[in-house]
């Protein structure tokens, strides 16, 4: 792979992007976070998945997504 993985999830104020060289590295990443956060709630990676739901994908380096 050529480039990183992106996840993303939305609540209810907050979109949550992050980063990672593996999905689950990008997907803890917005648990880790979330969890850091003094406005939310503790929630295991789990839990944010089925409540919010964290969407992933890959982005080659030198590639633009747009929605």
């Amino acid at each position: 792979m050529n480039g990183v993985w992106v996840a993303t999830m939305h609540s209810e104020n907050f979109d949550w992007v992050a980063v990672g060289k593996t999905e689950k590295e990008a997907r803890n990443a917005i648990a880790k976070e979330w969890n850091k956060s003094e406005y939310s709630e503790p929630m295991t990676l789990k839990k944010l998945q089925e409540y919010y739901g964290i969407h992933c994908r890959v982005i080659e380096f030198g590639q633009c997504e747009w929605n």
